[in-house]
């Protein structure tokens, strides 16, 4: 008999999907001025949440800014850069890849290590030498 992870509902899959927006044609029919209302509650809203990070654990703020780091210019090049380094330095495999970033999308999407419910913490699925490895492979690290 093959048991279960008792830690498998403190993983994010990475069954778990990750879409874009394709927002460009409903902001151009927005006036200047509904396009500036907009830009600027979305830029109160994120500055905003930065105290979500604080209020959900010990540790969020330092995701935050970690990830942050990893992914700022988050441009598809960017990330991609990435997954390239750490292929190609056999520093993890693609499957280890997908959960690092399934990781990732989740904390942001989450503001914090906790989900959204707020009792269960969720950990990266894979180990954390390899989550370290893949730290270390990124851009900003260096």
């Amino acid at each position: 008999m093959v048991e279960e992870n008792p830690h498998k509902k403190d993983i994010i899959p990475v069954e778990t999907s990750i879409h874009a927006i394709a927002c460009r044609s409903s902001w151009e029919q927005l006036s200047s001025k509904e396009q500036a209302y907009a830009y600027f509650m979305s830029r109160a809203c994120w500055e905003g949440s930065k105290i979500c990070w604080f209020q959900c654990s010990y540790e969020s703020p330092g995701l935050f800014v970690l990830l942050q780091l990893i992914f700022q210019n988050s441009e598809h090049t960017h990330v991609k850069g990435l997954h390239d380094r750490c292929i190609q330095r056999q520093i993890c495999t693609e499957e280890e890849f997908t959960q690092f970033l399934a990781y990732c999308a989740a904390v942001f999407q989450n503001t914090g290590n906790f989900k959204s419910f707020g009792d269960t913490k969720f950990v990266p699925e894979l180990h954390n030498n390899k989550f370290l490895a893949i730290v270390k492979a990124s851009e900003a690290y260096e």
